[in-house]
């Protein structure tokens, strides 16, 4: 057997190949970005002994626990589309063309203030409500230091 003599071995370069790989995971580590955190607000959601202002008489969700504290009952209605129709703070429906400032205004002026003997909030809602008017109200209420947030279904 005759063995060419012009046969060549083909050498793969490593190192250049190396360097480019890298170069891209220096690429792809620096210049990721993740995405940021949704909004996230803590709220204390233990069930509590509560006590209406307006009746003054104590209510017992759970029997264990006996403190006593000032609730702010609010209610949201859905409309006809789904969303935030009719918010009802205490006893006292609130409308206008925008319920949700109205709300903040008359939450600030009627009960919430230096003397203030509110520690949380009753939301009640209607189960057809989207969830986006939900959070728009909690959101309210955590801008104003109310985080003892409980909820309820409305009942029709």
């Amino acid at each position: 057997m005759k063995r060419k003599k012009n046969e060549t071995e083909v050498e793969v370069p490593v190192t250049p190949m190396l360097d480019m790989a890298f170069q891209l995971l220096t690429f792809f580590i620096l210049t990721y970005n993740p995405a940021p955190p949704e909004n996230q607000f803590s709220m204390s959601l233990m069930p509590v002994s509560t006590k209406s202002q307006a009746t003054g008489v104590s209510t017992s969700q759970t029997p264990t626990i006996a403190v006593d504290v000032e609730t702010i009952p609010i209610t949201l209605r859905a409309g006809a589309d789904g969303g935030l129709g009719e918010i009802i703070l205490g006893d006292e429906p609130i409308g206008g063309s925008n319920p949700l400032a109205t709300f903040r205004a008359r939450l600030k002026q009627e009960f919430l203030g230096e003397e203030s003997p509110f520690d949380q909030a009753t939301i009640t809602v209607d189960r057809r409500l989207l969830y986006a008017g939900l959070i728009d109200v909690i959101d309210i209420l955590v801008a104003e230091k109310i985080t003892k947030i409980s909820f309820d279904e409305l009942r029709e």
